[in-house]
């Protein structure tokens, strides 16, 4: 399963409290899981429920991506890396898409998997 860790997803409340974990990205959701050792809080997104995705400009402490679902939930993240970041975004994009098939969503999987294996190397 492609993931991208040292994601921070934001509280929209308030700009202080962020939580650090790891994203996952499967054929049918976006998943977030902290990396607190007391509570393993996960946020699942289910992809046929994203409305859009907004990447925003580089900041210095990563590439933020705005996720406004179907239910009104707005879900902020920041990617540590650009590149992570852009293919996250493309995957989500092109998983989000009403009937899309299977061989699609593979393939965006696949471009988070190559990455991941590159910085195995």
């Amino acid at each position: 399963m492609p993931k991208v860790e040292n994601v921070r997803l934001l509280d929209r409340l308030s700009s202080r409290k962020a939580s650090l974990g790891t994203l996952y990205l499967t054929a049918t959701h976006l998943i977030f899981v902290e990396n607190g050792s007391e509570t393993r809080k996960e946020t699942w997104v289910l992809h046929s429920q994203i409305s859009s995705i907004e990447k925003q400009a580089t900041t210095a402490t990563g590439c933020p991506l705005l996720i406004r679902c179907k239910n009104f939930q707005v879900i902020q993240l920041v990617i540590p890396q650009e590149r992570d970041c852009h293919d996250v975004y493309i995957s989500l994009i092109r998983l989000a898409r009403p009937g899309m098939g299977r061989t699609l969503a593979r393939k965006s999987i696949l471009i988070l998997k190559r990455e991941n294996i590159k910085e195995e190397m």
